[in-house]
């Protein structure tokens, strides 16, 4: 961002008036779902503030970019994770009515991030993959980080408000998308083992002992919830290039690993010992 020429003013928020004080004298708020899975304020809570906040400010126009990974994918409620995030969005939106929700599938580009970022790293180490990343029964449609930009910039400077799905025009499996990485990376496709279950789950109750949930285990069980819930779309909302009359510009998933390769010089950072923590720093 700073090569952009774009200045972040980091800002400790701890409660609704220190987020609503923060946000005064802004005219177009743009708000990211963030990706801790433990020690911070609940994501929907988050959303719910920050669109009571804007209400209260008259502040004419916010864009939440809520991608489907950093989704904290879990709940102890009867509720699926799912469905309270769902709930969530709707309260937002009537809470707010200059509000526009961007839920967004698996983000992809040159250099891929979070999920994509993490399962690169493993392919690249040549480490065996928890059993969930190998599932054909979990689906996504990636998009490309330009078309997600673009899509911001759209809502930003237009009158359009909802809730819409951002996502890449083919559907692939999991397992097919760690494929598309494997020959990016100069191996063959299936070439990747699955991780002992065993070793998987004292890894798991060590680790939750120390951190609570991952950034890991969130994936893992984000993925895993759509292997099992094959009708529940990942990412709720109208299609928003459908609702704008335009399409998805950037190459396809597939193309953009051919054409791009792994780019093995972007994955030392976020290591993954970093991914092992609730929060990646």
């Amino acid at each position: 961002m700073a090569a952009a020429g774009v200045t972040v003013d980091k800002r400790m928020i701890q409660s609704s008036a220190a987020l609503t004080l923060n946000l005064e004298g802004a005219e177009n708020v743009v708000y990211f779902t963030h990706h801790y899975t433990n020690m911070a304020i609940d994501k929907n809570l988050f959303l719910l503030g920050t669109a009571a906040s804007a209400k209260e400010l008259g502040i004419n126009k916010v864009t939440a970019v809520c991608p489907i990974e950093h989704d904290f994918a879990y709940t102890e409620d009867e509720k699926s994770w799912v469905q309270e995030r769902q709930e969530a969005e709707q309260r937002a939106l009537q809470i707010n009515g200059n509000m526009t929700i961007m839920n967004t599938d698996l983000v992809y580009s040159d250099k891929s991030s979070h999920t994509l970022h993490y399962l690169a790293q493993l392919v690249a180490k040549g480490s065996a993959l928890p059993k969930a990343f190998l599932s054909e029964d979990a689906k996504f449609k990636p998009v490309a980080c330009e078309d997600l930009a673009n899509s911001v910039m759209h809502s930003m400077n237009s009158n359009m408000t909802g809730q819409f799905a951002v996502r890449g025009a083919s559907e692939h499996s999991i397992k097919e998308i760690v494929g598309l990485i494997e020959e990016a990376s100069g191996k063959s496709a299936g070439s990747s083992k699955a991780s002992n279950v065993l070793m998987d789950l004292l890894c798991l109750l060590f680790a939750e002992f120390a951190h609570g949930q991952t950034i890991t285990k969130n994936m893992e069980h984000m993925v895993k919830h759509f292997a099992k819930n094959v009708d529940e779309c990942p990412v709720p909302g109208d299609c928003f290039w459908g609702a704008t009359a335009s399409k998805p510009t950037g190459a396809s998933i597939s193309e953009s690993y051919k054409t791009n390769g792994v780019d093995a010089q972007s994955l030392s950072e976020p290591s993954l010992g970093d991914y092992c923590c609730p929060q990646l720093n």
